[in-house]
């Protein structure tokens, strides 16, 4: 996750009140800058499994795997935008919401047709 989309996401969480998240993305991008650029980083082929129990098995085909975990993500952050296009008055904030609500919706479309 790049700082745009930290930066935009927890700009949406803190407008509709999404404190747990809000923290919790706070924290994740706090221990990611202090993570030293010369520690090894796991490779989720690895970590995944420990992470996720009943889900390694899927590692070894990434495709399938990306497009089943990807959708409820896709879904999670079009429930965020839906949020901000009901709670927030920033019009910057509701097109933005309206911008990840669309293209959220169109790439878990195609996602389901593969």
């Amino acid at each position: 996750m790049n700082r745009k989309s930290i930066f935009y996401t927890l700009m949406i969480e803190l407008l509709t009140g999404g404190t747990a998240t809000t923290l919790a993305l706070v924290l994740a991008f706090k221990t990611f800058s202090q993570t030293s650029q010369a520690s090894p980083i796991p490779s989720p082929s690895t970590q995944f499994p420990q992470a996720v129990p009943g889900m390694g098995g899927m590692m070894g085909q990434p495709d399938q795997h990306f497009t089943v975990m990807m959708i409820p993500h896709h879904e999670g952050a079009i429930a965020m935008a839906d949020l901000a296009l009901q709670r927030s008055q920033h019009p910057e904030i509701l097109t933005l919401a309206q911008f990840i609500k669309d293209s959220q919706t169109r790439e878990i479309e195609k996602m389901r047709t593969w």
